[in-house]
């Protein structure tokens, strides 16, 4: 299912604008630093904003085209990213983050061109993107503090996904149709800023069998491959309706008639981590 040819895909694009108006809003005290909004810098993929989203390229690229901020491909080289300037003033706008934020700096390290923004604290900015790449300024964001922020944005990302795919295969009423056109309507009439070409790419996908889920199979209208984050937000859900808060377990039962007991244990980190866990929450002994 392709999320951007659906009516809710304008809607669903705003919501991943303001998830990324909150990713950069939970950096705001953060040393500042620049980072690339295209190419990477010296071929460094860490210089990319899609890198500080925690995105490996393809999934950044794609998520980044898909709301509009950057365009990829052009006549003479289809692999070329542009920066769509005016799509970043108005989100910097619309999310009221020009009091923290700089707009984009047109500039050049080595003999190429970028196009950079900075995060952190704008008034705390004495540098310019030329410094971070000649040893004259150091980083100093710390990587668990960096990799919270990546883990929630993600997270929030999937489960907006997720419920979106869920909204639109289940909910298809009658006149879906009369606004799929509308929505069609309003999206070639406005600029090429505003062009939405390219769906979001999911690094793990799970196969379907509607003989082995057909529960689930329906759920998704019959896909056969399904993004894995979406299946992990279900169970996330699962675990809320059907689950024992006291004892964070989760009580079912199988087609035979047996009972079944699963047991939920949340951030461990290693083997230890998961048996102290365990024997806390559950008082059983692991072996």
């Amino acid at each position: 299912m392709d999320l951007w040819e659906t009516p809710v895909s304008l809607c669903f694009k705003q919501q991943c604008q303001h998830l990324l108006g909150d990713f950069f809003r939970s950096l705001e005290n953060a040393a500042p630093w620049f980072v690339s909004l295209g190419k990477p810098v010296n071929e460094e993929e860490g210089t990319c904003l899609y890198s500080l989203l925690g995105f490996e390229r393809e999934k950044g690229i794609s998520f980044l085209s898909s709301i509009g901020s950057i365009k990829k491909g052009r006549s003479r080289n289809p692999e070329a990213i542009s920066v769509v300037s005016g799509a970043w003033d108005k989100f910097l706008h619309e999310e009221v983050l020009g009091n923290m934020m700089e707009t984009i700096t047109k500039t050049s390290v080595g003999a190429t061109l970028y196009y950079f923004m900075h995060y952190g604290k704008k008034s705390a900015l004495m540098h310019i993107p030329g410094d971070q790449f000649n040893g004259k300024v150091s980083k100093s964001l710390k990587g668990l503090y960096l990799k919270d922020r990546q883990r929630k944005f993600q997270r929030k990302l999937s489960e907006l996904v997720t419920k979106t795919t869920l909204s639109s295969s289940l909910s298809k009423t009658p006149d879906s149709s009369v606004v799929h056109e509308e929505i069609q309507e309003e999206e070639s009439v406005s600029s090429d800023e505003e062009d939405v070409t390219e769906g979001i790419i999911f690094s793990e996908y799970i196969t379907l069998s509607a003989t082995d889920a057909p529960c689930l199979s329906k759920v998704f209208g019959g896909e056969s491959k399904v993004p894995k984050c979406y299946l992990n937000a279900i169970l996330l859900e699962l675990f809320k309706v059907l689950g024992h808060k006291s004892t964070a377990s989760v009580d079912f039962e199988y087609k035979t008639g047996n009972q079944g007991h699963a047991i939920i244990i949340p951030c461990v980190k290693d083997e230890d981590s998961f048996r102290r866990q365990t024997q806390r929450k559950n008082g059983l002994k692991v072996a």
